[in-house]
Formats: structure tokens, C-alpha cells, sequence
């Protein structure tokens, strides 16, 4: 007896099964051996639905069903070696919910979509504060004994709210340098008495100029003012740290008007802040500006000026010369690993 169809359902033979087995672009199997036709369930493992394929004089062949849609029912032009679920669910094997890319591109993808169990989580109260940033949903659950599952829900959209709070996953932002980490900051700088170098136990949280702004502002803690004659650069610890997901970065740069109008840089040009230097072992992660005056003029900087722009970007990788090294250090450290 024929199996009623589904509408709009396409079937193709499965390469070297063709005799004996078929997939369909709504992401099922169907036997056709010995004449008779059978949609088979699969199995699940490791989340994904798999098939086992079986003819007589061979070995019992595995096969997850979504790289078998994706095979037969997408082009693949650019050769990516990966099968991505659009909608973050793996049993939802049609192929309008599949696409080819890259590792990096599936591992964002699977951070937007909360598919990372270790994956940090914000706790906001009703009317949208910010409570506590959570390493984990798991953490959160266990520590407040709220359901980690409602949790989730509520983090997706599904529910509005989970044990009286609301519920965000985190991508990226910024955090306040622990206190304990701010003093170790001001007891070693007094120590070193570089007369260049400025710390402070205050914190000014950065700041988008506009709802369109790229950048958002870093601001002078210092309560003095802050001297740079002309050709002479100094640093300043802001006291905050920069969080991010994996394959992106934090860039700073001087704000237009720095470069413009008191002929101020960057001494490194460019600033790279990369994702493990959030929490790293020597400072916790405190961004540091240093700003070297390139003009004939002395500069001062004031409590609350602007010092810098930073900006959060996506980065790419190269197939080839990567590493599994860890970051041991702050500033310039990634070159100390271990």
C-alpha cells in the first residue's frame, strides 16, 4: 500500500541505497525494500536524528539525516563543511531549515540561539534592570532554585518571565572591575610610581553617544587632571572589563574629535581586546587607554572626558597557523601562554 504523501514532499534516493532506501526534502526516510514502503523514526544521538542503512553484503551504515538532506537538497557551493539547523533545532530536518557554512558561523549560531549550556545568562528584575550576570542557566537554576528549563524558555521568548524575573542571554557588554582587582590595580601602579601612569578606585560605565553609534565611549575615572605635554603618552585604567562571545573582538580607537582637535592617538595605534582577556589572572580584564599627544600643545584630561572608543567586531580564522594556547596574562600577553 502507498504512503499517503505530504504536500510539497520530494523524494530522492539516497546515493549507493537507491534500491532500498529514500529521503525527502521534509527531512524523512522511507525504505522501499522488497516492494513495500516504510517511513522510518531513527534514533536520536547526541541530539541529532540518525538512520541506519543496511543492504545485503555490506556493513550497517550510520548516517545523521540532516547532512543527507543537506547533501541532496542544497548547493554547496563554497564547500562548507557544516550543516546548520536555522532555527536552532535538530530534529527539524526539512531542508528549508538547513544551510551550508563554515565552523565559525555555527558556532554564533549556536550562542544566538541559547544552544550552549554553558552559555552566560542575565537576570533582569519587571521593569528591566539588571540584576546579575550568571555564568550558566545551571548556575542561575541552582543557585535561586528556579527551573532551568523555564529559565531557558523565558531566555528564547517562550514565557515572559521565570521565578519573577526576566531573562536574557548574554552576548556581550561591559562589567565593572571587582573592587578587590581595582585596589590590587591603585597599589601597584603607587608602587611603581610611573609619574605616567593613572589609576583610580571610581568607575564610569561606557556609553553609546547615539542609538546609532558604533562605538561606545570610554570616560577618564582620574578625579585629577591629567597632564600630556606634547610628544609624551600616558595610561589610563578605566576599571572596566569587556565581555564577548567566541570569533569576536573588542577594537578601541580615539574618538574623531581627539584625533582632530587635540591631535591625540593611540599609542599602539590600535587596540586589540580579544575575549580572554575578560577575567584574565593578572588585571581581570581592566581596559586600559594609553594616549600619546602628538601635537606642540600640553592636553588635559578631566574627570568624565572621554579617553576612547571601543568597538565590538566579528573576526574570521584562517583554515591553517591557529592554536589551543591559553592566555596567562593582561596587557599584551598574548604571546604567554601555557
Amino acid at each position: 500500500m502507498k504512503l499517503k504523501e505530504s504536500q510539497n514532499e520530494v523524494w530522492k534516493p539516497i546515493p549507493e541505497y537507491e534500491e532500498h532506501y529514500l529521503v525527502s526534502n521534509l527531512g524523512r526516510i522511507k525504505s522501499i525494500k522488497f516492494g513495500k514502503e516504510k517511513i522510518l523514526k531513527g534514533k536520536i544521538t547526541g541530539d541529532y536524528v540518525e538512520i541506519d542503512l543496511r543492504k545485503p553484503g555490506y556493513l550497517v551504515r550510520t548516517v545523521r539525516v540532516h547532512r543527507l538532506v543537506a547533501e541532496l537538497f542544497l548547493d554547496n557551493p563554497n564547500e562548507y563543511p557544516v550543516v546548520n539547523h536555522k532555527d536552532g533545532d535538530k530534529h527539524n530536518n526539512m531542508a528549508s531549515n538547513l544551510e551550508w557554512c563554515d565552523y565559525s558561523h555555527n558556532n554564533r549560531e549556536a550562542y544566538r540561539l541559547g544552544l550552549n549550556k554553558t552559555r552566560p545568562i542575565i537576570q533582569k528584575d519587571i521593569e528591566g534592570n539588571i540584576i546579575k550576570r550568571w555564568g550558566s542557566v545551571k548556575e542561575a537554576s541552582e543557585a535561586l532554585n528556579i527551573s532551568g528549563s523555564n529559565i531557558s524558555k523565558c531566555a528564547r521568548g517562550q514565557v515572559n518571565t521565570s521565578g519573577g524575573y526576566t531573562w536574557e542571554y548574554s552576548y556581550r557588554g561591559f562589567e565593572k572591575v571587582s573592587t578587590e582587582a581595582i585596589l590590587a590595580n591603585l597599589t601597584r601602579v603607587k608602587e611603581e610610581g610611573k609619574p605616567n601612569v593613572f589609576a583610580s578606585d571610581r568607575v564610569i560605565m561606557p556609553l553609546r553617544g547615539t542609538k546609532h553609534s558604533a562605538g561606545y565611549d570610554i570616560f577618564s575615572p582620574i578625579p585629577q587632571d591629567i597632564v600630556i605635554p606634547p610628544n609624551k603618552k600616558v595610561l589610563i585604567w578605566s576599571n572596566i572589563k569587556a565581555y564577548m562571545q567566541e570569533m569576536e573582538v573588542l577594537v578601541a580607537v580615539v574618538r574623531s574629535s581627539m584625533g582632530i582637535k587635540l591631535d591625540l592617538t593611540l599609542a599602539n595605534t590600535l587596540g586589540i581586546i580579544d575575549m580572554d582577556y575578560y577575567n584574565n589572572p593578572k588585571n581581570e580584564g581592566n581596559i586600559g587607554i594609553c594616549l600619546k599627544n602628538t601635537g606642540d600643545k600640553d592636553v588635559i584630561i578631566k574627570y568624565g572626558d572621554a579617553i576612547g572608543q571601543v568597538i565590538f567586531l566579528p573576526y574570521l580564522v584562517s583554515d591553517n597557523c591557529n592554536t589551543d594556547n591559553d592566555r596567562v596574562g593582561g596587557i599584551g600577553s598574548t604571546t604567554k601562554t601555557n
